[in-house]
């Protein structure tokens, strides 16, 4: 009997490293874990202001930790990375790159 296939939502904001590698390894094992990948942009910026929080990119301590857990967890998601790639661009237009991301098809992906 043949395994069903498992649909899987991934929500990503793109200015995210998190969601990067989140991205990496869900796109690599897709085949594997007989999944179909469904990509949902959400405006993290636009979370974090109506709960009241700032973004770790933009306070020092939690950008720091960011940089370090990033370090970290590249080498177990099998995803290199360069420093520069772990520090975020913080922009006011990152919502067209979002929608213009989630338009993208990936092989054997149906949306």
């Amino acid at each position: 009997m043949a395994a069903r296939r498992v649909v899987v939502q991934l929500h990503y904001d793109v200015l995210s490293p998190y969601s990067w590698l989140a991205f990496e390894v869900l796109c690599r094992y897709r085949v594997p874990w007989n999944m179909d990948l469904k990509l949902k942009p959400v405006f993290l910026a636009g979370v974090m202001h109506l709960s009241g929080n700032q973004s770790p990119g933009l306070l020092p301590p939690r950008h720091k930790y960011m940089v370090k857990d990033m370090q970290r967890l590249s080498p177990f998601a099998d995803v290199k990375l360069a420093p520069s790639q772990v520090s975020v661009c913080y922009r006011t237009d990152d919502c067209t790159s979002m929608w213009s991301f989630e338009g993208i098809i990936l092989p054997g992906h149906t949306q």
